[in-house]
């Protein structure tokens, strides 16, 4: 797999008439989906194409941050899903690990994993690893892919979710911490910025884009990158046009 600095990020030229800055001046951007396809299955259509089509139509790339256990659930055993992952590496996007099953072990609550945020209870070095190496399973027997990089759920874990990581290897990690560094030995973190799609409705939504086209840019050039994140439900074709 590519290295998650650099061949996950997506380059877009920010057009002018936007952003209101000159033709020379770029951003780069990390696109990255997370929960890749909702349980919710009244959501259509059920595929990741049309999203990724609109990122490639502007010279794009994206990062699906997958959780293995959807891959093996019944609403996918059609296998549609997997197969179009596997057509998404093969036209240049990637694949980060977002966890293993979503949902947390010791609550049963979605929303983390890698440590119970409702009870403030952190698993053990095992338990984690064992999430890990089931998710791992899964993506290599479904969509042939050893990932570099990791995405806890909910963006919860641990020194021990970070060590881990690293007795399998993980090089890359995106977590809201601090970002550009080394978060825990050799481990280096690309944090996630703002998903705005989640605050949009068609009555604000010209009002909310500017504001977002600008905190963008502010942060975008600030620290070098900007991460868009998104969910499943967001893939949808023409979502709020």
């Amino acid at each position: 797999m590519h290295r998650f600095i650099v061949h996950i990020c997506l380059l877009i030229l920010l057009s002018a008439a936007l952003h209101g800055v000159s033709a020379q001046d770029s951003l780069v951007f990390i696109v990255r989906v997370d929960d890749i396809q909702s349980r919710n299955a009244v959501i259509q259509p059920r595929s990741i194409i049309p999203f990724q089509n609109a990122v490639a139509q502007r010279g794009g790339k994206v990062t699906w941050a997958v959780i293995p256990h959807r891959l093996i659930e019944s609403l996918y055993a059609n296998g549609i899903l997997a197969q179009e992952l596997r057509a998404s590496m093969a036209a240049g996007h990637e694949i980060s690990m977002h966890g293993y099953n979503h949902i947390c072990t010791r609550c049963s609550q979605s929303g983390h994993e890698m440590y119970c945020v409702s009870q403030s209870y952190g698993f053990s070095l095992s338990q984690q690893k064992k999430l890990i190496a089931d998710g791992l399973k899964i993506l290599s027997d479904t969509l042939q892919v050893v990932p570099t990089s990791f995405v806890p759920p909910g963006h919860y874990c641990d020194t021990v979710t970070f060590q881990a990581l690293l007795d399998y290897q993980f090089p890359y990690l995106s977590v809201t911490r601090p970002t550009k560094s080394y978060v825990y030995k050799n481990l280096y973190n690309l944090s996630p910025d703002n998903e705005f799609t989640w605050q949009l409705t068609a009555q604000d939504y010209q009002t909310k884009l500017a504001s977002a086209i600008q905190h963008v840019m502010t942060k975008g050039v600030s620290q070098g990158y900007y991460c868009l994140l998104l969910h499943d439900p967001f893939i949808r074709d023409g979502y709020e046009n």
